[in-house]
This record gives structure tokens, sequence and C-alpha cells, in this order.
């Protein structure tokens, strides 16, 4: 009341022209820090360090023209509007330290992602070509009838196919380390959707080994000893012939698999190196998804087009938890803490074990009650428990201890 009371009295001064005396201006100033307080508690820190400074403008002329007015009253006025925006300016400055490193952790990752694309399109147009290159081989092969093959020649195909079948264990080896190294994997969705595709590849493999068994298979039987014997001519002549014939395709097609599964282990080399790519896009689609393109306006300081694209993108999927969380971390830079909350929210029920987004609650918790820790205590506890790193500094912020217990 008190408050609405000194608006007032300056809005009249101001139309009436009147003049008003030291004690009546002074209580204007202390109007307008009082405001500047009710918006301190309402979380709207940026228009409440107006409200300061706009204090601390009025009270440097106040004290020129009545420097004998009240020493101490307005000394210590003078101090708290001090502590007010020296506190303000240092919280700023370490957000704009921790936004700046995070700008530059996203561009490198971007200047990543990029390289890999590029990578990527340069090991897809070499495989085009050996296919190319392949198909030409095969189809000569199948238009030229072959000469009568020995058995040394049977035994050079069946060498050829127990190196393939090496090769083929060899590589499904460092498949199990890589699903391995996805278990340690922070993000549980990360890992799911990985999974997927060395479940995809697994399959693949197996195909793989089953074509090369049919071909040892095969191969046996014609150097078995109780096959009866080859005629220097005559339809069972035609026969080996063409049954060595199919068999070297054969192992053109298995030889083809080998250098497809390669390509797959690449790719699944570099997401596992970028870790906070989600590998399950498929390769070679030559766009960016929609929360990448986010990423991208976010990394270059595009708040309201990360915003557009990602409204779209949870309108037409709602069920794209990472959209969700992106568009949380985006309303939350233009200081609509409310609007971000539900975001999170919603992307807590889409992937409920997802430790980030805990963290992210629990920071945006902190800034809409700083006073207030409970909230921001639970959701740091959650997202550490779910295997989130620990943060010295907001721990500190929040007044929060390890719990007892197991670890």
């Amino acid at each position: 009341m008190k408050l609405h009371l000194a608006i007032l009295t300056v809005a009249f001064s101001l139309v009436t022209g009147a003049s008003a005396g030291p004690d009546e201006e002074f209580a204007d100033i202390v109007g307008i820090i009082r405001q500047g307080d009710q918006l301190v508690a309402e979380g709207k820190d940026r228009r409440a360090m107006e409200e300061y400074q706009r204090a601390q403008k009025a009270l440097l002329g106040f004290e020129k023209v009545y420097p004998d007015w009240d020493r101490q009253v307005v000394t210590f006025r003078q101090r708290y509007l001090a502590e007010r925006l020296g506190s303000w300016s240092a919280t700023e400055g370490q957000k704009d330290t921790a936004v700046e490193e995070e700008l530059r952790l996203a561009r490198n990752r971007i200047i990543f992602l990029e390289r890999a694309s590029q990578q990527y399109q340069q090991q897809l147009s070499q495989l085009h070509a050996e296919n190319n290159r392949l198909t030409a081989q095969l189809r000569e092969a199948l238009a030229i009838r072959p000469a009568a093959q020995e058995p040394a020649a049977v035994a050079q195909t069946l060498t050829e196919l127990d190196s393939a079948r090496e090769e083929i264990a060899g590589l499904k080896k460092r498949l199990a380390e890589l699903e391995a190294e996805l278990a340690l994997l922070p993000d549980p969705e990360e890992a799911r959707q990985t999974a997927a595709i060395l479940k995809e590849t697994q399959k693949n493999l197996t195909e793989a080994l089953n074509v090369a068994e049919v071909l040892r298979r095969q191969n046996e039987a014609l150097r078995s000893p109780t096959a009866a014997p080859r005629q220097e001519a005559g339809p069972q002549v035609d026969d080996v012939q063409k049954e060595l014939l199919s068999t070297r395709v054969a192992m053109q097609v298995a030889q083809s698999e080998l250098a497809t599964l390669r390509g797959e282990l690449a790719v699944l080399q570099l997401a596992l190196a970028a870790r906070g790519t989600n590998v399950a896009d498929r390769p070679g689609s030559g766009r960016l998804r929609p929360v990448d393109d986010a990423r991208l306006a976010l990394a270059n300081d595009r708040v309201p087009d990360a915003i557009r694209v990602l409204n779209a993108e949870t309108a037409s999927s709602p069920e794209n938890a990472e959209a969700w969380y992106l568009l949380g971390r985006s309303l939350g830079l233009t200081g609509d803490l409310a609007g971000a909350e539900r975001a999170l929210a919603r992307t807590l029920e889409l992937a409920p074990g997802s430790a980030v987004t805990h963290f992210e609650l629990a920071r945006l918790h902190q800034r809409r009650n700083p006073n207030d820790h409970g909230i921001p205590r639970w959701h740091y506890h959650k997202a550490v428990s779910l295997g989130y790193p620990r943060d010295a500094a907001f721990e500190q912020a929040i007044q929060w201890e390890q719990p007892a217990g197991p670890k």
C-alpha cells in the first residue's frame, strides 16, 4: 500500500508540476527501491535491476540538491543499492561465462558433425563405385562360359571362404565391444537408439555367416572323394563348371557384404566418438533433422529460430522427447520459465530416466525461487542418481549434500 502511495505521489507531482520537499522526494526514491524489491521477489531480476539503477541515479541527484539532509539514511540507501547491483552483476557475469562455454562446445560439435558427414559421403561414393565395379564383373562372368576348373581352384575358393568367415567373426567381436561401450553412455535414449542399429547390423552379420556356411558346404561337396569322377566332356563337366561359377559369384556377394558391414562399423565408430549425437539417424539423407536445425540455430544465437523449428516439430511429432527437451532449454534462454518448465515436464513424461532433463529442471526451479531449495534439490538428486556428473557450484547454491548410504 505504501509503495502504491509513493508511486501515485510521484505521478501527481509530475502531472501538476508541484514542487516537492526533500522528504517527499526521498520517499519517492524509497518507493522505487521497494518496487525493485518486489520485482526480485517475482523472479524478474533484470527489470528489478533497472529500477535499482533508476533509484541510484535519483539518489545521487538528491544528494547534490540536499547535501545536508540526514546523511546516515542517504548513506544506508546508497550501500543497499550498491550491494543489490553488485550481486546482480556478478551473477550475470557467471551466467555469461557459462553460456559462452556452452556455445563453444555446441559449435565444436557442429564442426565435428559436418566433418563426419563429409567423410560418410566420401565413403558412400566409394561404396557405390565398388558396387558398380563388382556388378560389371558379375555380368561379365555370367556371360562367359567358364573352362573346366582344377581341384587347386576349388581349394583356393575354400581358402578365401575361410578367410571371409574369420573376418566376419572379427567384425562380430568388434560389434560386441561397441555394444559394451554403448552401455556406458549416460543417456538411456541414446543407448537405446544405438542398440537398434547394432541389432540390425547383427542381423546382417548373421545372414553373411549363413551365406559363408552354405558356400563352405557346397565346396566341400565338390572336393569330396565320394563325389562322381569328373569327365573330360559331357553333362557332368558342365554341371561342375556351373557349380564353380556359382561359388565364385557367391564369393563376390560375400565380399560385397563385408564391405557394407565395414561401412556400417565406420558410421558406428563416428557416432561413438561424437557421443552427444543421435546415432539412430539414418545416414546418407543429406539433410539435418529438425532438432539438428534447432541445435545449429542455438549455436549461432538464433534462439527465436530454434523455438520456431521446435514448436513445429513437437506439433508434428509430439512423442519426440529430444525436441521437447531442446524447446525447454530455448524457452529458458528467453526468460519464459513457465513455458520451459512445461516443455521439460513433457520430456520426463516421454523419457522418465533422462538425467539431463532432471538437471535442467533443478536449474530452472533454482532460478525461479532462489531461496526455496526443496524442488531443485529433489531434481538434482534424481539427476545424480541417474548418472549425471555432480556439479559442485550448483550443490553449493542449493545447499545440497550427498545422501548417506551405498553409492
